[in-house]
């Protein structure tokens, strides 16, 4: 039997389609063609809705929440680009414009050929559903009907219709309040549906059901067994099962609303690079690929793990749950199981550690049906010690299960610009693994974390940190990559903080990013890792408080770097292509990027690291810009209660924890724009004293853009389009310029240009947010003018004022915002490049030019 299609929206559509026809032959060609009795079907239900219960369609059916206008509109739009003619009921094309046929084509040709179903039926089933007021009338018209004629069959077929093919097509979300109308829907007209084991009896399934006998009555007075066909039924849906629902669970790129170059060049053996470069160990293996998916209904899913079964889907591991690439796409993928088998070689006599690169949003893990560990923490990486659980030499089976809340129900949590209601700048969210997961081999006691800062006086600091908590021996060796010589040996005790220097070593810069190679041996364990010699600080150059990289001023520009992507979401498809996003913002001569309240995997700061790209990095902003009405009709913002602050502050620390190692970041960001951000108590100054008790090495912005009470290194202004860096002058919510900080601008630019619907987020809701960016230019030509101008503000508030850098809004194009260097599919670079490099150098040069003292601001004269 195949569990996984004993549902009772497939056990519908199974009933429904054997009672027309015990020929399985026949059954299958359902799933290739529609017919006018499909149709047929669909009409009768909405008349049936109109007859039996007026309210139903309004209720069950129509939209009536906040996506309405949108659906509607939606429905306007393809009902001006068909006609539907009665006979032989085919869907056709009226004159329309080209930009319309593109839309059809990408909207519902391509997600109709994944549903394996008549594109044609898929666009009337979506005019039937999102247009019903508009269209009634017409199809009232059409029909030849009894007006107290429906058949129980088609009414269970197109519940089953209306939750696997229609909402997913309109983007309803699993948990909409329309899901639930459904399913009160069903449960009244199909009471017994759920132990459904044969097909309806001939009057239901033949006949049409007249005024004196009650719509409900055939399946509602069936509760009485149908044991005798069982065996038969069971087969046939075992047969019909894959057929009827295009899934044989086997994995394939679901397509995206828009792809990338590298979408379907990604395999089923992505992310191969060994995952954690500053902790390397020798004995790994990867476990990305193809593992298992099912659906969960909550959280008390727990408590029934299922051991030992399969679970229907294949889906590609890393990747988040809504993204083409992980072969799901799903909404609203709140409860998730994923599962995978796993051999361990004999020779790992220890340790055998589990690691997750990031898990969104909770994770319990389960090895050869034992609980062995659980996380909290969306973008934090862990490892789980499965020594105990797992059996050398042979296969072990790993179960997970996730719960990602986003932004549902009164959750306050870390998810950055995730939203369940996307909307302009807030995205489709990522629920899942979606980082990369591997297990090692390591001994008994073993290295937790090397902790290494390297300055520009050639001093390292270092903490090893290990598993034991002991102070056993451990030897940090420091080598020249390039000559691959030893340049420095010491011997010291395991978690306890040592220092010793290097002589003379070649600095980290943008311009010359030097690495040096480190291997820390603590007894059998022996991993490798890197630093990088640079001092970041902040002091007075010429009166004003400037950022210091090795002692001299260093003018910090670069992008709002958002991390999204269309194929992936949170994922990039390769390494290929998120270090092309980091080689385009070098390539117009930046020489920072701002990770914009979402941390990425470690490869991408290695790559920063490599390639000389400093970076700022936000922390994850609670829940942002979202509000509840109370019993007394007060509206309130939503912020974090006591608890939820506590575990905001923890996964502040964990983070930097884990990235304090990376010579690129220079900067810490704990609240974006008052997102999530307390005011009372102005928590921000103690945050703020953590990140530099835990981190003594960076600078601390602590309120990028407002609410900004005093506190970290920064007076960070944001305002679009142009710039206010460190003037005189400033707008709300930002606050004035304070001379004790320094002046930086903390976003500005966001300048946008609409390109074709290639190039766009082919979703309709996105793309009705267009407008909605900060300006729109009608040319590249213009935006480029645009630009220009900026950046030369931008030059004079460097020149005349307190301006010490500015992020330039942003990277990428992301689903309804088109204000990106590229495209959100990468493939078109809107800069000049040329120009962009001699606007950004001659910022460069204004900011050198301030480091001599006879140029004080003319502003200060």
């Amino acid at each position: 039997m195949v569990l996984a299609y004993k549902t009772p929206w497939r056990r519908a559509m199974f009933a429904e389609t054997l009672s027309w026809t015990a020929d399985p032959e026949l059954s299958k060609q359902l799933a290739t063609y529609a017919d006018s009795a499909e149709v047929g079907k669909l009409r009768h239900f909405l008349l049936y809705c109109h007859q039996t219960d007026y309210d139903c369609v309004r209720r069950a059916i129509s939209i009536s929440t906040r996506d309405h206008d949108n659906y509607m509109a939606m429905a306007e739009n393809l009902k001006a680009s068909t006609y539907i003619e009665y006979g032989d009921t085919v869907v056709q094309f009226k004159n329309v414009d080209s930009a319309m046929r593109v839309r059809y084509f990408t909207s519902i040709r391509g997600p109709s050929a994944a549903l394996g179903i008549p594109h044609e039926y898929v666009r009337l089933q979506i005019l039937a559903y999102a247009g019903h007021r508009i269209l009634w009338s017409s199809y009232r018209s059409t029909l030849r009907y009894r007006q107290s004629h429906f058949r129980m069959r088609g009414l269970a077929q197109k519940l089953w219709q209306d939750k696997n093919i229609v909402f997913p097509a309109l983007g309803v979300p699993e948990g909409h309040e329309l899901h639930r109308r459904l399913n009160e829907l069903a449960s009244r007209y199909f009471i017994y549906l759920e132990g459904v084991s044969g097909t309806v009896d001939s009057v239901c399934s033949g006949s049409l059901i007249t005024e004196d006998r009650s719509p409900y009555h055939c399946l509602n007075s069936q509760g009485r067994a149908w044991d005798t066909k069982q065996a038969k039924i069971d087969e046939y849906i075992d047969q019909l099962g894959p057929v009827l629902t295009n899934s044989t669970g086997a994995y394939s790129v679901k397509t995206p609303p828009l792809d990338t170059p590298w979408t379907y060049s990604v395999g089923t053996n992505p992310w191969p690079e060994y995952p954690r470069p500053q902790l390397e160990r020798s004995q790994w293996q990867n476990l990305n690929g193809i593992w298992q998916y099912r659906n969960a209904t909550g959280t008390d899913a727990v408590n029934n793990p299922p051991f030992n079964q399969t679970l229907g889907q294949e889906v590609l591991i890393p990747s988040c749950l809504e993204s083409g690439l992980s072969g799901i796409q799903g909404n609203w993928t709140r409860y998730s199981w994923f599962s995978t088998s796993f051999s361990v070689p004999s020779s790992w006599t220890e340790k055998t550690l589990l690691n997750f690169g990031a898990v969104d949003y909770e994770a319990w893990i389960y090895v050869n049906g034992q609980y062995a560990g659980f996380n909290r923490g969306g973008y934090l990486a862990f490892t789980v010690d499965v020594t105990d659980f797992v059996t050398l030499g042979s296969s072990n089976e790993l179960l997970v299960f996730v719960h990602d809340p986003t932004d549902s129900d009164d959750n306050v949590i870390p998810i950055g610009k995730q939203t369940l209601n996307p909307s302009h700048i807030f995205y489709t969210p990522c629920s899942g693994i979606w980082q990369s997961v591997w297990i090692e081999s390591a001994p008994a006691e073993y290295i937790t974390e090397v902790q290494l800062s390297a300055g520009a006086d050639g001093q390292v600091n270092a903490t090893i940190h290990t598993s034991a908590n002991s102070t056993s021996e451990v030897t940090i060796t420091i080598c020249d990559r390039k000559s691959n010589g030893t340049i420095a040996t010491y011997t010291g005790g395991a978690n306890t903080a040592s220092s010793f220097s290097v002589d003379s070593p070649s600095l980290w810069s943008p311009n010359t990013p030097t690495l040096y190679g480190v291997t820390v041996t603590l007894g059998q364990d022996v991993v490798s890792s890197y630093t990088a010699f640079r001092t970041i600080s902040r002091g007075q150059v010429n009166g004003i408080e400037r950022p210091l990289l090795n002692g001299e001023f260093i003018f910090l520009f670069g992008t709002l770097d958002q991390g999204f992507w269309p194929d992936g979401i949170y994922t990039p498809p390769n390494r290929e292509a998120m270090v092309f996003d980091l080689e385009t913002l070098k390539q117009v001569g930046m020489n920072m990027v701002r990770k914009h309240i979402k941390v990425e995997t470690a490869l991408f700061y290695q790559a920063c690291d490599e390639m000389g790209l400093m970076v700022i990095q936000d922390q994850p902003s609670l829940r942002p810009l979202q509000s509840r009405t109370l019993d007394n009709c007060t509206v309130q913002t939503i912020l974090p209660d006591a608890a939820q602050q506590a575990e905001f502050q923890r996964q502040l620390e964990v983070l930097v924890k884990q990235h304090r190692n990376y010579p690129s970041i220079v900067t810490w960001v704990v609240y974006n724009e008052g997102w999530g951000q307390v005011i009372d108590g102005y928590p921000e100054f103690g945050l703020t004293d953590l990140v530099r008790s835990l981190d003594p090495t960076r600078l601390v912005d602590s309120t990028t853009g407002w609410y900004d009470h005093g506190a970290g290194d920064f007076s960070d202004n944001h305002h679009y389009a142009n710039a206010q860096c460190g003037t005189p002058w400033y707008s709300i919510a930002s606050s004035p310029y304070d001379p004790k900080r320094i002046g930086f601008q903390g976003e500005f630019g966001g300048i946008g240009q609409n390109v074709s619907i290639d190039h766009l987020w082919n979703v309709q809701a996105a793309i009705n947010t267009i407008n909605q960016t900060y300006e729109i230019d009608e040319t590249n030509d213009i935006w480029n003018y645009r630009a220009h101008f900026l950046l030369a503000e931008l030059e004079s508030q460097v020149k005349q004022f307190a301006c010490s850098g500015g992020v330039w809004t942003q990277t990428t194009d992301v689903e309804g915002e088109v204000n990106g260097l590229l495209t959100y599919d990468r493939r078109v670079l809107r800069p000049n490049v040329a120009q962009w490099q001699s606007d950004i150098k001659a910022l460069y040069d204004a900011a050198a030019a301030r480091t001599n003292g006879s140029t004080p601001a003319p502003y200060l004269l």
